[in-house]
């Protein structure tokens, strides 16, 4: 009787990727928040140049190549036949769902400069 073990490496760095991004995300999120509440005219007051404008910016295109990774890396996980298919699988929905996300919130942008 054998026993083929599993290997979960992939999976997991994948969540942590997708995590990181997360992360990144709901930081630029409080960010924001809190420019609204403490900044008199709230973010329509920034200008393009402001430093927090610049930080959310920065933030973002870190975000983005970030979830990518976990993307790839959860793709991968899910083709590997050693791999426990769950970490990717958790993975793989996590990066989803913040593109979607990331997606809606340029849209909601674009949309309210009109």
């Amino acid at each position: 009787m054998t026993t083929e073990r599993k290997n979960i490496w992939i999976g997991l760095v994948a969540i942590l990727f997708a995590v990181a991004a997360w992360l990144l995300m709901v930081l630029i999120t409080g960010l924001m928040a809190y420019t609204e509440i403490y900044t008199p005219g709230g973010i329509d007051a920034l200008t393009d140049d402001s430093p927090v404008s610049i930080g959310a910016g920065i933030l973002l295109i870190l975000a983005i190549p970030i979830n990518i990774i976990a993307l790839v890396l959860a793709i991968a996980g899910l083709f590997i036949r050693t791999e426990n298919r769950i970490f990717p699988l958790i993975s793989l929905i996590m990066s989803c769902a913040l593109f979607i996300l990331i997606a809606v919130l340029i849209g909601v942008g674009i949309a309210e400069s009109y």
